[in-house]
């Protein structure tokens, strides 16, 4: 039953009330633990905040009620009061202004606005940045503030700029450049090209992806270019190597290439990739070649010149010799001397200022030949004619060999255009050589072929033939043949002499040996050919 008292109210039992207070206790403690914990985050906020490594601004109502001193150092400030209190779009280039504070409302109405983006800041002192800034909501003392995360991006932005420029350099650089870049997988099929402008010797990139690179390769050197592939994989390390070899092109050519290659492998010691520079050197290579050739030529030439010589010293001193020594004995011997013997020592030195006369001939029409100075009289000419005349100047040591001469005339018209002296020079120089090598009591035949508007005329000995491998070479100067040398042999001019005449005449001449025994020396000459000349 309720207690009442004196002014007959119910009085509170003391129990309740002692349950009240240690309700409110507890309220109170839990007041104070809430503090307490708050004052705790704030001070971790707060010392986060002061020591963060991006700038930190809190805007309320637009203005700046707060900012730590990554935000102080940015903007060029001393100290908070500095900024305090300012309106934050002070801070902003006018033209990011306006679009910024839209991007605000959006984002305060509850629209999908990004909260991270760039725009230009502007320093207390009034220079500009390139500024990135994260905004978002945050409770200030109690009321809801944008707190903006600031973080210049100068540096970044002109790195970027940078990077896009030499990028750009870079892929001009690569498109542009003169050499094909590729990358092979590890089994050696193309993965990765880059064509110059002047593609990869006529395929385009969609023909070499996806291939075996050895399928572009000349079959001579795809076998030395795998065994130095095996050997670099067995060394299990990167290498780089140089190689030179021949390319097949798409339209069937042969180019010769410099490869700058670059194996890799892995930490395992596992081949995995080989990229590469492919260059051009055909150019080269055919210029290194025509300097061997050159060089191989001059080297011939310096020692046919020092054979020459030789063998015009040889030559000169003959017929000179014979000249001397005879005028000699006859000077002394005049008074003692016969007519017969008078007669033989002035044959003597007659044959022999012949002998030396033909050789200075020789080699003066060589001179003038080559120096383009000898003057040809180009007409249409019948060459049986020619043959008789050589025939019956050389009648005296034709008979001393008792050498049986065929001239087996043609049947059909024998005219050429030619210059009338200088095939002269011609067939007497061949009938010459015929009867010097010929075999005494041998043979010799002069041949006609007609080939189509070409005239050829042969002249076959008996003799002792030519090697095979010097058929080409007896009409280079100062050139005899290995078998013909002294003593039957002459200077060496004779040959070179009548090939310069018939290449000017636009014709061929080249030898053979008889399936027999013997030589066969051709020359052909344009039947008609008005115009040439």
């Amino acid at each position: 039953m309720k207690k009442l008292n004196s002014s007959g109210e119910i009085k509170p039992s003391y129990e309740k009330l002692e349950e009240k207070v240690r309700l409110l206790e507890s309220e109170r403690q839990k007041t104070n633990q809430l503090i307490k914990d708050y004052e705790e985050e704030s001070s971790k906020y707060k010392t986060l905040v002061e020591n963060a490594m991006d700038a930190i601004v809190i805007v309320q109502g637009n203005k700046i009620v707060f900012a730590n001193q990554q935000a102080l150092n940015l903007y060029a400030c001393t100290s908070i009061e500095q900024v305090k209190d300012l309106n934050f779009t002070n801070f902003i280039a006018e033209e990011y202004r306006l679009p910024m504070l839209e991007k605000g409302i959006l984002r305060e109405s509850g629209a999908d606005v990004a909260n991270k983006y760039e725009f230009k800041a502007i320093r207390l002192d009034g220079t500009e940045f390139d500024a990135e800034i994260s905004v978002g909501r945050v409770l200030y003392h109690g009321k809801y503030a944008r707190q903006a995360m600031i973080r210049d991006v100068s540096e970044k932005k002109q790195m970027m700029e940078s990077l896009v420029k030499n990028e750009y350099k870079f892929r001009s650089l690569v498109e542009n450049i003169p050499d094909v870049i590729y990358s092979l997988d590890q089994s050696a099929n193309v993965v990765a090209v880059n064509l110059p402008s002047s593609d990869f010797f006529g395929f385009e990139e969609a023909e070499i992806l996806g291939k075996p690179f050895s399928v572009f390769m000349h079959p001579d050197d795809r076998e030395w270019i795998f065994h130095s592939f095996l050997e670099a994989i067995e060394t299990k390390r990167q290498i780089t190597r140089n190689l030179h070899f021949r390319i097949i092109a798409k339209d069937g050519s042969v180019q010769w290439v410099e490869a700058n290659t670059h194996m890799q492998f892995d930490e395992n010691g596992n081949y995995f990739r080989e990229e590469g520079v492919i260059r051009n050197i055909t150019e080269r290579k055919q210029m290194e070649e025509q300097l061997i050739q050159a060089k191989e030529q001059a080297i011939s030439a310096n020692k046919l010149k020092s054979e020459f010589l030789a063998n015009m010293s040889h030559e000169l001193r003959t017929p000179l010799h014979g000249i001397l020594g005879f005028a000699k004995l006859g000077k002394e011997r005049k008074e003692v001397l016969s007519k017969e013997k008078q007669h033989q020592y002035f044959k003597e030195i007659h044959e022999s200022g012949l002998r030396l006369l033909y050789l200075l001939n020789d080699i003066l029409d060589l001179s003038r030949l080559e120096a383009g100075k000898a003057d040809y009289n180009f007409e249409i000419e019948k060459i049986s004619p020619l043959i008789d005349i050589v025939i019956g100047e050389l009648k005296v040591p034709i008979k001393e060999k008792r050498i049986s001469l065929f001239f087996h005339r043609p049947n059909f018209r024998d005219t050429a255009f030619m210059d009338r002296e200088k095939i002269l020079q011609v067939i007497r120089n061949l009938l010459s050589n015929a009867i010097k090598f010929c075999r005494p009591n041998g043979e010799i035949n002069i041949v006609y072929t007609r080939k189509k508007n070409e005239l050829v005329l042969s002249v076959l000995d008996d003799g002792m033939g030519v090697p095979e491998n010097e058929l080409e070479t007896i009409f280079d100067k100062f050139v005899q043949s290995s078998k013909t040398k002294s003593p039957a042999g002459g200077t060496g001019l004779g040959l070179a002499i009548c090939k310069k005449i018939i290449d000017d005449h636009n014709g061929h001449i080249w030898a053979e040996n008889n399936p027999d025994t013997g030589a066969k020396i051709s020359f052909s000459l344009p039947q008609n050919q008005p115009n040439r000349f």
